[in-house]
């Protein structure tokens, strides 16, 4: 119907669009790390750095996102720099998951204040 150059025109615009997609999915995985990061920060329970790289990740994620579709000529090369703190407090608050768990106060025991 379309011939082999409208075929391989219509899977492009297709993949595009799910780039495009991707990004747009981006800004609200990282809007969601500002608030995670807030109570990371304020719980007690974890350490404060995640919760501080978690936030800053959340900038990462939206610059990254911006210069994807206001600066495309320098997004590939900037990636890797603003998304780092993102992966190394998505990944270090995993591992502290895993290996040290959240604190489990005992029956009695007020737990930790805020502030």
């Amino acid at each position: 119907m379309f011939g082999a150059a409208g075929s391989d025109a219509l899977a492009g615009l297709f993949a595009d669009m799910h780039a495009a997609g991707y990004l747009i999915a981006q800004m609200f995985f990282g809007l969601w790390l500002l608030p995670l990061g807030f109570l990371v920060y304020r719980s007690g329970y974890f350490p404060k750095v995640l919760g501080v790289l978690l936030a800053i990740g959340c900038f990462g994620y939206l610059a990254d996102l911006f210069t994807h579709f206001l600066v495309p000529d320098i997004a590939e090369s900037i990636a890797p720099f603003v998304v780092a703190p993102a992966a190394v407090g998505e990944l270090s608050l995993v591992v502290w998951l895993l290996v040290k768990g959240v604190r489990v106060v005992e029956r009695g025991t007020p737990a930790p204040a805020f502030g």
